[in-house]
């Protein structure tokens, strides 16, 4: 890893924020370190697509080109279900003042216990 970043505009780290990773797929790096769990829509959908067996033998049995039209076409179909699924959740939320109220305080109260469940330091 050391040697590619000897080469600039080689490897980007993202260590921020999604605009960071956007920026880097938009400029075209080459190279872009980051971890899963910084970004976990896409670990999630990383999972549902090494799930989905009909995926698995399109890959194994096509040529690269159509094996990679059908990726496109599944990833597109799971990205679009999580647009769907969060969006419906938001109008929920800004549509329905009661379930807002509900679940802000839930979500103060996960807040205050903290990621151990024991409080906040």
């Amino acid at each position: 890893m050391f040697s590619f970043q000897q080469s600039l505009g080689v490897v980007e780290n993202i260590d921020t924020t999604s605009r960071q990773l956007r920026q880097a797929l938009e400029d075209g790096k080459t190279i872009i370190v980051t971890t899963l769990q910084k970004f976990p829509a896409i670990a999630r959908q990383m999972e549902e697509l090494a799930g989905d067996p009909a995926l698995e033998a399109s890959v194994k049995v096509n040529q690269p080109e159509n094996g990679r039209l059908t990726f496109d076409h599944v990833a597109n179909d799971k990205i679009q279900e999580m647009i769907d699924t969060n969006f419906k959740f938001y109008k929920q939320i800004t549509d329905d003042a009661e379930f807002e109220k509900h679940f802000l305080g839930w979500l103060f109260e996960r807040y205050r216990q903290g990621p151990t469940g024991e409080g906040q330091p």
